[in-house]
């Protein structure tokens, strides 16, 4: 059996997964900001008696998010070197198009890097959690959607940790069609555990989570139509060689 996959699929995936994103950022976007509290009553749930916040000391929960690094970390380093090779050898070895490699590197360096880190933590000034007067910090609550001076930078909106682990998986959904659904449920559900791990730390609130899955897909969506869409590319994600000519 042959392993074949077609980019974008004539765009009825990046499509249909930006509509849906799309739906579900407005009505994210309603809700947080007709009903900010609710940021507060979900961040009270992750602390202990004391005031502090469970996951900082608990361990597992340490070693996950450790994990969750890693992994982000050996995308890039996968993503970086699948594009190295099939630039410098396009015809040796059974891999995705530069096309596609490009699509993917850019995914993961420019979501979680340059949109997630660069123009909304490093520019949105929302204080983290621990840092607000209801958790025995001394900054103000703001709401989510509305930009702030209570953080100078690395602050709490979006997570960046979330948004790492969001958009590899949502970026490969977009070139595997045929897993599309289960990378898509797959990155929701990993970048949403990345997400509650820093919750249960104070590091965010769930505001920070829903919209980092919300703006990493629209990332993504947008770099896919740049990069393959127009194009109407259709090139396996498996080349294969010319001694696999032969064996067919």
């Amino acid at each position: 059996m042959r392993f074949r996959v077609s980019v974008g699929t004539s765009g009825e995936i990046p499509v249909a997964f930006a509509a849906g994103t799309s739906v579900i950022g407005l009505a994210a976007a309603a809700i947080f900001l007709v009903s900010p509290d609710i940021d507060l009553t979900v961040a009270r749930a992750f602390t202990s008696e004391d005031g502090s916040f469970l996951g900082v000391k608990n361990t597992p929960l340490i070693y996950l998010r450790e994990f969750f690094k890693f992994a982000y970390i050996a995308s890039c380093a996968v993503f970086a070197i699948g594009l190295g090779l099939a630039i410098a050898r396009p015809s040796r070895h059974l891999r995705m198009s530069p096309a596609i490699w490009a699509f993917l590197v850019l995914s993961i360096s420019v979501g979680p890097g340059i949109v997630a880190n660069v123009l909304l933590k490093d520019e949105w000034g929302r204080a983290r959690p621990y840092q607000v007067l209801e958790f025995g910090g001394t900054k103000q609550f703001t709401p989510a959607l509305v930009p702030t001076d209570q953080c100078k930078r690395n602050c709490s909106f979006v997570s960046g940790e979330a948004s790492a682990v969001f958009a590899p998986l949502f970026a490969l959904a977009l070139v595997v069609p045929q897993w599309s659904g289960a990378l898509i449920i797959a990155g929701t559900v990993a970048g949403s555990v990345a997400g509650v791990i820093r919750m249960a730390q104070g590091a965010h609130f769930l505001s920070d989570i829903v919209f980092a899955g919300v703006f990493m897909a629209l990332t993504v969506t947008a770099l896919h139509w740049a990069i393959l869409g127009r194009a109407r590319l259709r090139a396996p994600i498996f080349a294969p060689t010319a001694a696999t000519q032969r064996r067919r």
